[in-house]
């Protein structure tokens, strides 16, 4: 075992420190000048100041110990700064073929003391090479300097690559503070591919990111993914992101990004708050803040604060959709359904909550919008995916945008299909109050001439009377639609347009008299606010949906209100 100190006034040039000996003579100057000591299982402590390198530590220099730990000689992240003076050097470019297989970094801060050039050739921390099977960065900072320039796919600040099985872990990371301007294109902060690798990255916060592009974006502003590895993210959090252009209709991409569809990316705890996408002045195109996914996956927890996409108003079909997450392609297997979706006070041309399309499907409980500017759709499921499921949702006052152009039906809720495939859509237990626009708050749209689109409406309040329609269905190919709503509520702002079963309509504005008169020994709420554990169906067994399965327990404040005399009240169940 190798120990080594690291002070910025030392003095030393070959082999190992002795512990607790923080004199000159007993301490190398910089990381990379105590590659000397290093042999065996490595430790490199650095004192609590800044600690600054011309030259990178390099394969060579991993390829001399069997593990390394750079860490911090308090522990105190924000006390150790390890920086780079240089434009183009990295602090690690690392690819060892024989030696090291595991780096451990903890316990301090990255970053450079002079802008990243566009002569710079890779991110600041790169590990490559076919030995390393383990990396981990621990409780570090990364960050706090300027991009010149730089556009290279490889990423900003930390890459991993090659195609030897690895793990790779990032736990409480705070990237922070990253202002990336350049005529070209943009580089991602983490550029996580290459294969069979198992990234892990729990707690890690992005905070004041600003990218300035002329040109169209080909990666995420926050992570490049991709390649037959696994992704699993936990308690992520964007906050205070600028994403512009110099001009306007160019496109920018979301905040994660796959260039191709062999990832199995799992999401448990994900937020973006003050994401801001173009502007009045210059509109972009993009799919949205969050994640771009069209891969296997799970998620759930994944939440959008005061998030804006300024989308571009030129023709349509020229617009791209989406805002805090968009689901693409077949490829897109749930392996369980997606739970706890949310946006608040956010716009995008649609999708601003949620975007599924493209060929994805599948199942999608406890959705929430409040408050946000939309074209179409705020909870959006556009064409392909032979089943869709939307269960226990709640949109509340969700508005046209000011520079929208286009009137679209389903501004809260919209479901369709055009592509060569019969679909059906089960829309259960939900609530769409307070919405504006010239078209419906939910709507169905098949332009399929070939195949057939079947929606089916379990116990659903809609009540917005500053909508043409509440509930409205269309068919502008000849392949038929089929909208049958069982035990809904809709309100006094139009007459509804489905085919009926069952269906009450209430002249009443306010949603809040509505509950009232119908919470009674006719009428109970059947989703209501989960506390304690309690499950809202009780002991009685659920009402499943279209592919057979049970709805799930919500924990959602306001939800559908269902007569007593439905076969889907939970008392009749």
């Amino acid at each position: 075992m190798a120990l080594v100190h690291v002070s910025a006034t030392g003095t030393r040039t070959t082999g190992t420190s002795t512990a607790d000996d923080w004199s000159d003579a007993n301490c190398y100057p910089t990381v990379s000048d105590s590659a000397a000591g290093w042999s065996g299982a490595t430790t490199v402590i650095l004192n609590d100041e800044t600690i600054t390198e011309t030259s990178a530590i390099s394969s060579v220099n991993l390829q001399a110990c069997t593990s390394l730990t750079i860490e911090s000689r308090s522990g105190v992240r924000a006390d150790c700064i390890w920086t780079m003076n240089s434009a183009t050097e990295q602090l690690i470019n690392s690819a060892p073929a024989s030696g090291c297989t595991t780096v451990t970094i903890q316990n301090l801060s990255i970053t450079r003391s002079v802008d990243m050039s566009s002569s710079a050739t890779n991110a600041l921390v790169y590990f490559a090479g076919t030995f390393l099977t383990s990396v981990t960065l621990s409780n570090v900072i990364i960050g706090d300097f300027d991009v010149n320039g730089y556009e290279d796919a490889d990423g900003v600040l930390f890459r991993c690559a090659s195609t030897v099985s690895r793990t790779v872990n990032l736990t409480d990371v705070l990237v922070r503070n990253v202002n990336s301007a350049g005529s070209g294109f943009n580089a991602p902060m983490f550029d996580l591919t290459g294969a069979s690798h198992t990234y892990n990255l729990t707690r890690v916060q992005f905070e004041n990111l600003t990218q300035t592009r002329i040109s169209d974006s080909i990666w995420a502003y926050g992570i490049k993914y991709g390649g037959a590895n696994t992704y699993n993210l936990a308690d992520i959090e964007v906050t205070d992101a600028t994403l512009s252009h110099g001009t306007s209709s160019e496109e920018i991409k979301p905040f994660m990004y796959a260039g191709n569809t062999t990832s199995t990316l799992n999401i448990d705890g994900m937020t973006f708050t003050r994401v801001v996408m173009g502007s009045s002045s210059a509109t972009v195109k993009s799919n949205g803040w969050g994640v771009h996914l069209r891969c296997a996956y799970s998620l759930r927890n994944y939440h959008s604060v005061d998030c804006y996409l300024w989308w571009t108003t030129a023709a349509q079909g020229s617009q791209l959709d989406g805002g805090g997450l968009y689901i693409s392609q077949s490829e897109a297997v749930q392996s369980a359904p997606v739970e706890n979706v949310s946006a608040t006070r956010c716009m995008s041309r649609s999708g601003a909550c949620i975007f599924i399309s493209n060929g994805a499907g599948g199942r999608f409980w406890n959705i929430r919008a409040y408050d946000c500017e939309t074209e179409a759709g705020v909870i959006y499921n556009g064409h392909g995916g032979t089943t869709y499921e939307l269960s226990g949702f709640l949109v509340d006052g969700v508005t046209k945008a000011d520079h929208a152009l286009y009137v679209n039906d389903g501004i809260g809720v919209w479901s369709r299909l055009n592509t060569d495939e019969d679909k059906t859509s089960t829309i259960a237990n939900g609530t769409v109050i307070n919405c504006v626009s010239a078209g419906s708050a939910i709507g169905f749209d098949n332009t399929s001439d070939l195949n057939a689109l079947t929606v089916n409406v379990y116990s659903v309040i809609s009540i917005n009377p500053d909508c043409a329609e509440d509930i409205q269905e269309k068919a502008t190919g000849s392949g038929g639609i089929t909208v049958t709503t069982y035990d809904c509520i809709v309100g006094s702002s139009g007459t509804d347009s489905t085919t009926d079963n069952d269906l009450t309509t209430i002249a009443d504005d306010d949603l809040s008299d509505v509950l009232t008169d119908v919470v009674n020994d006719d009428y109970s709420p059947v989703a209501a606010y989960q506390t304690g554990g309690q499950k809202w169906w009780g002991e009685v067994p659920r009402p499943r949906g279209a592919d057979g399965e049970p709805f799930p327990d919500f924990g959602i404040s306001i939800g559908a209100v269902q007569s007593k005399a439905a076969p889907f009240h939970p008392a009749n169940m």
